[in-house]
């Protein structure tokens, strides 16, 4: 009887142990897995920043060259006024 009880408390014994590195395996993946998803959640922070910045850009060039552009034009029409307005008299 004595002997049955210690047989089944090392089988019970030898069952956690199993269990708890089975725990811990599993710990250590799930860890890992979140540091992987971390890493990967900063570096798409990161190209977002850089794509909100590069449009950011994009858009200011876009604006310099209409105004320019807006500027130019504003000109061209003057000179051409100016010179039908001289031609008249």
């Amino acid at each position: 009887m004595i002997v049955g009880l210690l047989e089944q408390t090392e089988e019970e014994k030898v069952h956690l142990e199993r269990k708890t590195r089975e725990a811990e395996l599993l710990t250590a993946r799930l860890v890992d897995e979140s540091e992987r998803r971390a890493a990967e959640a900063d570096r798409l922070k990161d190209e977002l920043l850089k794509a909100r910045l590069a449009e950011k850009q994009a858009k200011e060039k876009l604006l310099e060259f209409l105004s320019r552009n807006a500027y130019n034009n504003i000109t061209v029409s003057m000179k051409v006024e100016v010179k039908q307005v001289a031609e008249l008299s």
